[in-house]
């Protein structure tokens, strides 16, 4: 899968030097999941994930943040015991030393 989609975005990259927009690798991505009948097969088989669920992405830009950054002993424990994806870390070092 990653491959494929590199190889699209290699591809659309490849006489342009400006992106079509904000979403333009969500939207490679949706064009893969459309035409690509493997594509979609595999990418059904990833589990789905809340994105405002406790320690997932958007925890980071919610009106939760504050949480993300204080003493919270609950959330503390998300980080050291991290739900299936947990990707960026290295933010949360300093919190959890």
């Amino acid at each position: 899968m990653i491959n494929k989609w590199k190889s699209t975005c290699d591809e659309s990259w490849k006489d342009r030097t400006q992106a079509d927009g904000y979403f333009w690798l969500d939207g490679l991505f949706k064009k893969l999941f459309d035409i690509d009948l493997e594509f979609k097969n595999l990418w059904n088989f990833v589990p789905y994930l809340y994105c405002n669920a406790k320690g997932q992405a958007h925890a980071m830009a919610s009106p939760d943040f504050d949480l993300m950054v204080s003493n919270n002993q609950q959330l503390k424990k998300i980080f050291q015991e991290p739900p299936y994806v947990l990707k960026d870390n290295s933010f949360f070092k300093e919190i959890l030393e």
